[in-house]
């Protein structure tokens, strides 16, 4: 995993790992999926960092993989509004 690459997952997926922090996005989504209350689709879109230093600035490399970030989000909600007007 190379700093700055664009990594996209889903929820409940093999590879989800717990973050840094601690904090998973995993545990709130089985949940909610037990209560019935969970949503259809979780997905997750993030950019490998270079250093887990904290620090307000993005790293140049983190910084120039927003673009590409940001794009690959539309590309994957644009492939679910199919399913989205299909469902309503």
């Amino acid at each position: 995993r190379r700093p700055g690459s664009v990594e996209e997952r889903r929820a409940g997926a093999p590879g989800i790992l717990i973050a840094p922090s601690g904090l998973s996005i995993t545990d709130p989504c089985l949940r909610l999926a037990f209560a019935g209350t969970g949503p259809g689709d979780v997905w997750l879109m993030g950019i490998v960092p270079g250093t887990l230093d904290s620090g307000l600035t993005l790293s140049p490399r983190v910084a120039a993989a927003v673009p590409r970030a940001a794009e690959a989000v539309m590309d994957v909600l644009s492939q679910m509004m199919p399913r989205v007007r299909a469902a309503s």
